[in-house]
Parts: structure tokens; C-alpha cells; sequence
């Protein structure tokens, strides 16, 4: 799972896993192309100023079809 973690850095928006966990991942053939499917969860972790904010929890998933690589 450690090499996903180190491509989920590399196109996902940067500190996006800061806020979010990498908990699974599912590697997909459509023809001659393979697909990643990478699946988060948002963690616990809250600003140092932000008492009164928490994680939204249980909401529909979100997909990305055509990602564009961040910085890279």
C-alpha cells in the first residue's frame, strides 16, 4: 500500500493527505489500460485554531475521472 500512498502524493493536490487517509486501493484492467482506483477517508486531524471543527463523516463518494497532475 506504501508505493500508492507515494502516487496518491504525486496527483492528488498537495497536503491532501494530510486531511485524508489512503484506506484502499483497487487496480482495475479496462482493455489495454489499467486503472487505480484509490479510495480515502477523511481522518480526525483538525487545525490548531479550529476547536470546534470535525470530520463530515459518512458522505457520498466522490469520483475523478480525469485528474490533472499537481505540480509535477
Amino acid at each position: 500500500m506504501e508505493q500508492y500512498r507515494l502516487l496518491a502524493e504525486c496527483l492528488l493536490p498537495a497536503r491532501m493527505l494530510d486531511w485524508f487517509d489512503l484506506k484502499t486501493v483497487r487496480v482495475e484492467q479496462k482493455g489495454d489500460t489499467q486503472v487505480i482506483h484509490l479510495y480515502l477517508d477523511e481522518n480526525e486531524q483538525k487545525a490548531d485554531d479550529g476547536e470546534d471543527l470535525r470530520p463530515n463523516g459518512f458522505t457520498r463518494e466522490s469520483v475523478f475521472h480525469d485528474f490533472p497532475i499537481r505540480g509535477q
